[in-house]
C-alpha cells in the first residue's frame, strides 16, 4: 500500500470533530484504505488516501452532508506537481523510474550471515567476479556451479549458499577451522622458545625436551623436539607440546616531551558525496580537491530504503574533512609526568598479561633534552613455549636423525 500510495499519490483531507465518527464509519463502509489519521487539538479528524479515491470520497462526503477540506498531495504526482516547470527533472524521474521497473531481474542488494574472520568486502568481490555482483542479472546463474567456483577461490569458506529473495542476494557461510590448512601442510611440531629466558619448569606432553632446568635459551631455540629416534636407524614424528616456564627479563620505556605538538581543529569542514546506482557511479561535487592543508577524513556508504524497508540499489558515499592546525603545546614537568605514568601504568598491564611478576625496577625523571622518561625493567615468570610447524619432506629422514643423534651426544 505504501508504494502505490508513493506512485499514485496520496491526498489529505481534514473534517470537523462533529463529522470526525462518521467519517471513519464512511472509510470503513466504501473499503477506502487511509494513512496517517491524526487527531488536532480540537478533535478534528486529518487522514490520507490515495488520490485515485479522493472523487470517491468526496461523492460521499457530499451526499451525506459531511464537510471537508482537501489539504496537501504527496508522492510522485506532488514531485511533478511543484517541479512542472522544470521538465528536465520530470524527465530524470521517468528515466529513474523506468531503470528501476527494467532492472527487477537484477540483484540490488547482498547481504552476508555466518563470516566472523573473512570480511563481507572480500566475500562480495569473490561474488562479483563471478558474475553475482550488485547490477548482475541473476536469471542466467547456476548457483550450484556458482557455489563450487567460489570455495575454489576462497579457501577460508568451507560452505556458502545464495539465496535469492527477490532483488536481494541473501549470503550464508561457513568459515573453515582455524589453521586447518596451516594444520594440513604440517606433519608435526617442535616447540621453540617465544624469548630469551633461563629455564625453571619443563612439563613435556608431547615430543622429547631438549634443554634442562637451570640452562638459558635464547629466542627461537629448541625445546621440545617433535623429531622422536627409536632404533638404529627408526624415526618417529610428533606434535610437541607442552609448557616451558622461564625467568625472562621484560623492558619497555616511556617517553613525553615538554614540547609538542597536537591537533587542535578550526570548526571548518567540507564534505563530498558519491552517488552509486548498481555499479554505476557519478560524483555530486565540481571539484574533487580538498581545499585544506591538514585535515580528519570521516566516510560513510548509506544505501537508500524506500519508507524505510524497501532496499533500493542506491547508495550515497559521504566523505567528510573537517580541518585542524598544528599547534605547539609546551607541558609543565608535573603535566608530562601525569602522562608518562597514565601511558606507563597501560604498558606494565599489556607486558604482564602472560607473566608473573617476580621483580621490578623502574627509574623516571625529566631527561636535560626536556624529555620525561620512565624506563620499566620487569624480571618475570613466563610460559615461553611455541608451536613450530615442521614439515617433513621425503628423503630429510637421514639429516633429522644426524641431528637427533648429535643433539642426543652433545
Amino acid at each position: 500500500m505504501k508504494l502505490l500510495s508513493f506512485v499514485f499519490g496520496s491526498r489529505g483531507f481534514f473534517v470537523e470533530k462533529t463529522w470526525a465518527i462518521g467519517t471513519i464509519n464512511l472509510l470503513s463502509r466504501l473499503d477506502i484504505p487511509y494513512e496517517h489519521l491524526e487527531r488536532d487539538q480540537e478533535g478534528g479528524l486529518y487522514f490520507t488516501v490515495p488520490s485515485y479515491k479522493r472523487r470517491l470520497l468526496e461523492g460521499a462526503f457530499a451526499s451525506e452532508g459531511i464537510t471537508w477540506e482537501l489539504r496537501d498531495l504527496t508522492g510522485i504526482p506532488q514531485i511533478f506537481q511543484r517541479y512542472k516547470k522544470r521538465w528536465g527533472i520530470a524527465v530524470g524521474a521517468l528515466i529513474f523510474v523506468f531503470l528501476t521497473a527494467v532492472s527487477g531481474t537484477r540483484i540490488w542488494c547482498i547481504e552476508i550471515s555466518g563470516n566472523s574472520k573473512v570480511e563481507d568486502a572480500e566475500i562480495i568481490s569473490v561474488l562479483a567476479s563471478l558474475g553475482c555482483g550488485v547490477g548482475d542479472s541473476y536469471k542466467n546463474i547456476d548457483f550450484a556451479k556458482l557455489h563450487n567456483q567460489f570455495l575454489l577461490q576462497c579457501k577460508d569458506i568451507a560452505w556458502i549458499a545464495v539465496n535469492m529473495d527477490g532483488t536481494h542476494a541473501h549470503v550464508e557461510v561457513r568459515e573453515t577451522l582455524a589453521d586447518r590448512h596451516e594444520e594440513d601442510r604440517a606433519i608435526s611440531y617442535n616447540v621453540v622458545a617465544a624469548e630469551d629466558g633461563q629455564i625453571e619448569q619443563i612439563a613435556a606432553y608431547e615430543g622429547k625436551p631438549q634443554i634442562a632446568i637451570g640452562d638459558t635459551v635464547r629466542k627461537g631455540e629448541l625445546l621440545l623436539s617433535g623429531v622422536i629416534s627409536y632404533g638404529e636407524t627408526g624415526l618417529r614424528y610428533e606434535s610437541a607440546a607442552g609448557e616451558v616456564y622461564a625467568k625472562v627479563i621484560r623492558d619497555f620505556m616511556v617517553e613525553v616531551p615538554l614540547k609538542t605538538e597536537q591537533k587542535v581543529p578550526t570548526g571548518r569542514k567540507t564534505s563530498q558525496k558519491t552517488f552509486t546506482f548498481f555499479q554505476f557511479k557519478a560524483n555530486l561535487f565540481l571539484n574533487s580537491g580538498i581545499p585544506y592543508d591538514f585535515y580528519d577524513t570521516i566516510y560513510t556508504d548509506k544505501q537508500i530504503y524506500l519508507f524505510d524497508s524497501i532496499a533500493l540499489p542506491l547508495w550515497v558515499k559521504t566523505g567528510v574533512y573537517e580541518e585542524y592546525e598544528m599547534q605547539q603545546i609546551t607541558l609543565t614537568e608535573e603535566e608530562a609526568k601525569t602522562l608518562a605514568y597514565q601511558e606507563y601504568r597501560g604498558r606494565l598491564k599489556e607486558t604482564l598479561a602472560d607473566a608473573q611478576l617476580l621483580e621490578k625496577t623502574v627509574t623516571a625523571a625529566l631527561d636535560e633534552d626536556g624529555v620525561y622518561r620512565i624506563h620499566c625493567r620487569l624480571y618475570c615468570l613466563a610460559n615461553i613455549a611455541v608451536q613450530q610447524p615442521l614439515t617433513i619432506q621425503e628423503n630429510q629422514d637421514e639429516s633429522m636423525k644426524a641431528e637427533q643423534d648429535g643433539s642426543e651426544n652433545h
